[in-house]
């Protein structure tokens, strides 16, 4: 059984994952966790994904054009 440590702690290394924040080895261990797990190949898919989406909404000259006192 998971505990709520371990589900927290698992959520994180996703997130640090898909934020680019791991070391080479931690990448690697992760990576191949999820080739062992769907669920966690999944997370941070998602993960990467969102942050992907995310950083074209900040942009404003990508999504649109924003008046300048909005800036």
């Amino acid at each position: 059984m998971t505990s709520p440590n371990d589900s927290n702690r698992a959520w994180e290394r996703i997130a640090a994952f898909a934020d680019g924040e791991l070391n080479p080895e931690e990448c690697c261990d992760l990576l191949r966790e999820a080739a062992e797990q769907p669920d966690v190949a999944k997370s941070a898919e998602h993960q990467r994904q969102l942050r992907k989406l995310l950083a074209g909404c900040m942009d404003c000259e990508v999504t649109m054009r924003c008046p300048d006192e909005l800036k």
